[in-house]
């Protein structure tokens, strides 16, 4: 039986110091939030950058400032429609 693969990425919202978590389904999707996020985070850590115990629940850490608050407002929208019409 094979390991399925870990599409996650979290992120840490600077203007109110949480994290969100968010596992994607395929990975069409998660590469498509990669690269959108890779846009407006200040930050990327990848999974072999990050703390073992962290990297065994992510692939990506990114760090989003707050003037990047509404556009990372509208991804988790986009993300939370798309769940679903699925």
């Amino acid at each position: 039986m094979t390991k399925p693969q870990n599409l996650t990425i979290m992120c840490y919202l600077a203007w109110c110091g949480a994290e969100v978590k968010h596992r994607f389904a395929n990975e069409k999707d998660y590469e498509t939030a990669r690269a959108f996020l890779s846009e407006i985070a200040r930050l990327h850590f990848t999974s072999n950058e990050l703390r073992p115990s962290l990297s065994r629940e992510v692939t990506d850490y990114y760090f989003i400032e707050e003037q990047q608050r509404d556009a990372f407002g509208g991804f988790m929208q986009k993300l939370s429609q798309g769940r679903r019409h699925s």
